[in-house]
């Protein structure tokens, strides 16, 4: 998301550093954690997406100076909380079509595609309800989508 970002505000050339410094730095950490065995790699790998986490980071906040991650983090929770009931309509929809509709692919996509949508519904409702901030925007897109 943060390459994404950066791509966004034209400023391509920081990613692309930042991964070229990434791929540097997983080299000399693969040679580190070598003798780790085969846990080493990950071990590096892990280690390197962080740090270039990190780095494109301290980068962003530099271009648009102060992040407000207290907002992010509500809205995480808030999408979190929201997606609570997601799983819990989906089984109880999908649960007794399963059992009526039976295990060919015919009656797998009877069950199914009617759990999806009763998912999507009550994520989609709580999210609302929840006031994502993600869930306006696409509302506000979606009225605008009409009007063109």
């Amino acid at each position: 998301m943060l390459n994404r970002a950066f791509f966004s505000l034209q400023e391509n050339w920081i990613p692309t550093w930042v991964a070229l410094g990434n791929l540097f730095l997983n080299i000399v950490l693969d040679l580190a954690f070598s003798p780790l065995g085969i846990w080493g790699i990950p071990l590096a790998t892990s280690v390197v997406n962080i740090a270039g986490t990190a780095a494109l980071l301290i980068f962003f906040r530099r271009r648009l100076g102060r992040i407000q991650f207290g907002e992010i983090w509500t809205s995480f929770v808030r999408v979190f909380v929201a997606r609570g009931g997601f799983r819990r309509r989906a089984f109880a929809v999908w649960k007794p079509l399963d059992s009526a509709a039976g295990r060919s692919v015919g009656g797998q996509l009877v069950s199914l595609v009617p759990a999806l949508a009763a998912a999507v519904a009550a994520y989609l409702l709580a999210a609302r309800a929840l006031r994502v901030r993600e869930m306006q925007a696409l509302l506000s897109l979606r009225g605008r989508l009409r009007r063109g």
